[in-house]
């Protein structure tokens, strides 16, 4: 026997008589698209968070590369004066050979923390300087230069991002349908009440309603709304959650993750929508325990819309949920450690996810707007 998921409810043998395996006899939940729902929300909790450099292994890294700048300069001191380089030729001082490739030696990573600029070249023949105006070899600094910290840069761009997926929810991001229930048996004999419920009931005839996906609804709402056109009435696509209150969410990510289901509300009458339910085949009715949610959610005049908020809400979460495990790599593997070629690419990429998802999450919060 199957438990609920949500309200724990076990499912008893009789229950398959009277209710699909699909959906909760006791709050009505489909499954699957209530395990899709918890997924979604999930993936909205992101958490930005860059690992600071340890400071212990700072200062032990500092202590070996003096050790290690201190003993280069003790050598170079025993030997010639100046530092060896393009000038050791007009001085008469000869550089040190590679007896492997005949080759002068390469000069070492990183040279005494001095800078040194060599005298002006002699003329071996008078042995005076040059007389060359404004001539001067080029300044040797020996100084290593000092080393960027990529996850300032991380954090500097995901500050941003954290207050996007922070927004508050507020009435702007959802229609509410207004409609008298005094005047529902008055809606009920008009004309296109009789048409609308009919050519709704003729669709769910047709259809069978898979319910491992939220999109398959999202599918059966916008044939239906184009029949309903077709019959010459207006209607309008309508997503959200017709089994809890998602309009109480703390922020905008949250509402969005928290939608799962899509249907239709029609225009019975001038100004007079009632929403239909296009994949039960039914109007919803004030008898109904979640008739309000029905008449709660993002509205869309046309499929146009709704497709494109329906695909930018996809790759918002798909893009958004990559940036966790990206910083958490960067954590592992480049936090706090001088830059690398392949750390400085890494955080390029992980900035540019930042971008993506930023302006994914404003594009979605553009389209709830609208309402």
């Amino acid at each position: 026997m199957l438990t609920c998921p949500k309200c724990g409810y076990l499912r008893q043998p009789g229950d398959d008589e009277f209710f699909s395996m699909l959906e909760c006899p006791r709050c009505g939940i489909v499954y699957q698209k209530f395990e899709k729902e918890q997924q979604e929300l999930e993936a909205a909790k992101l958490v930005v968070y860059v690992e600071k450099p340890n400071t212990n292994r700072a200062y032990l890294w500092g202590a070996v590369v003096l050790l290690f700048v201190i003993g280069i300069f003790m050598v170079a001191s025993k030997g010639v004066k100046y530092p060896v380089g393009d000038h050791a030729y007009v001085n008469g001082i000869q550089p040190r050979q590679n007896p492997q490739a005949g080759l002068p030696r390469p000069e070492p990573a990183y040279s005494p923390p001095v800078t040194y600029t060599p005298p002006p070249p002699q003329n071996h023949q008078t042995g005076r300087g040059l007389q060359t105006p404004g001539y001067n070899l080029p300044v040797i600094r020996t100084t290593p230069p000092a080393l960027k910290d990529s996850s300032r840069e991380i954090s500097n761009a995901a500050q941003p991002l954290t207050e996007a997926f922070n927004q508050p929810m507020d009435s702007s991001c959802y229609y509410k349908n207004e409609l008298d229930e005094s005047e529902w048996d008055r809606i009920k004999s008009l004309p296109d009440y009789a048409k609308i419920r009919s050519i709704a009931l003729y669709y769910h005839r047709q259809h069978t309603y898979v319910g491992n996906d939220w999109f398959v609804c999202l599918d059966m709402a916008m044939e239906v709304w184009d029949l309903l056109g077709t019959a010459g009435i207006r209607s309008r696509l309508m997503v959200g959650n017709v089994q809890t209150d998602i309009t109480q969410s703390e922020t905008i990510v949250k509402y969005l993750a928290a939608m799962n289901h899509a249907w239709v509300l029609a225009e019975v009458a001038p100004s007079t929508w009632i929403a239909v339910e296009t994949t039960g085949g039914f109007i919803a009715q004030p008898s109904m325990w979640n008739y309000g949610l029905y008449n709660t959610g993002a509205m869309f005049d046309n499929p146009g819309q709704l497709k494109d908020f329906n695909e930018s809400r996809k790759s918002m979460f798909q893009t958004c949920s990559q940036i966790v495990p990206m910083q958490s790599d960067f954590n592992r593997s480049y936090a706090g450690r001088p830059v690398s070629t392949k750390g400085a690419q890494y955080t390029g990429r992980i900035i540019q996810k930042i971008y993506d998802c930023k302006n994914l999450v404003g594009r979605v919060t553009t389209h709830l707007r609208r309402n």
